[in-house]
C-alpha cells in the first residue's frame, strides 16, 4: 500500500489537519473551563470577605445568610493551585530554555503589575492624607515582596505569593535541574512547617 506524499504515515495531509485542529479545539476548550473555574473561586472568596464585612456594626451586625459563604476562604487555595497549573501547562516547553525567561518574565509581569500599580496609587493618595505610611511599607508593597504587617492593600498578600511562584518558576526556565531542586525543597519546606506546626 503506498503511502500519500507529505504525511510520514501515510495519512491524508488534510486529515492530519483536522485531527491538529479538533485536538486544539478541545485544548483550548478545556483551558476556558480552567478559567471559568478561576472566576468561580475569585467569586467564593469575594462573597465570603461580603459576608464578614456585613457582620460588622457599620452594616447589620450579624453574619447574613446564615454564614452560608463561610467556606469561601477555600477559593484562595484552589486558586493557588489552579493558577500553579496553568502557569506550568502554558510554559512547560520552556523549562530549560534560558531564552524564554524575558518573554515569560514580561507575560507574568504585565498580566498583574499595570492593573495593580493602578489601584494602589489611588489607596496610597487616600492613605498618604492620615500620614501613617513607611517608606519600606510603600515599597515592598510596590514590588509586592511578602512581608509582615500587611501590605498597603491588604488582599494583595496573594499577588505576593504569586509572584513568588512565577519567581521559583522562572529559575526553572532558566535551569531544569535547578528549578527541580528548587520546587523540592519548597514543597518539602511546606510539608515540615505544617507538620511541626499545624495551621502556620
Amino acid at each position: 500500500m503506498s503511502r500519500q506524499p507529505g504525511c510520514r504515515d501515510g495519512r491524508n495531509p488534510s486529515s492530519a489537519w483536522r485531527h491538529f485542529d479538533r485536538a486544539s479545539m478541545i485544548t483550548k476548550n478545556k483551558l476556558a473551563t480552567l478559567q471559568m473555574s478561576r472566576g468561580i473561586a475569585a467569586s467564593m472568596v469575594m462573597l465570603f470577605h461580603y459576608q464578614g464585612m456585613l457582620a460588622g456594626p457599620t452594616f447589620i451586625g450579624h453574619t447574613p445568610f446564615g454564614g452560608f459563604f463561610s467556606f469561601g476562604h477555600a477559593g484562595v487555595e484552589f486558586f493557588f493551585v489552579l493558577s500553579g497549573f496553568i502557569i506550568y501547562f502554558v510554559h512547560r516547553m520552556d523549562v530549560g530554555l534560558p531564552g524564554a525567561l524575558a518573554s515569560y518574565g514580561w507575560k507574568r509581569l504585565t498580566r498583574i503589575m499595570p492593573v495593580y500599580w493602578f489601584i494602589l496609587i489611588f489607596y496610597f493618595a487616600k492613605t498618604q492624607a492620615t500620614g501613617t505610611l513607611d517608606g519600606a511599607t510603600v515599597l515592598r508593597s510596590i514590588v509586592l515582596f511578602p512581608h509582615q504587617p500587611s501590605p498597603l492593600l491588604a488582599v494583595s498578600w496573594t499577588l505576593s505569593h504569586e509572584i513568588l511562584f512565577y519567581l521559583v518558576f522562572a529559575v526553572a526556565i532558566a535551569h531544569r535541574r535547578a528549578g527541580q531542586a528548587l520546587f523540592l525543597l519548597w514543597g518539602t519546606a511546606i510539608l515540615v512547617v505544617n507538620w511541626l506546626a499545624p495551621g502556620t
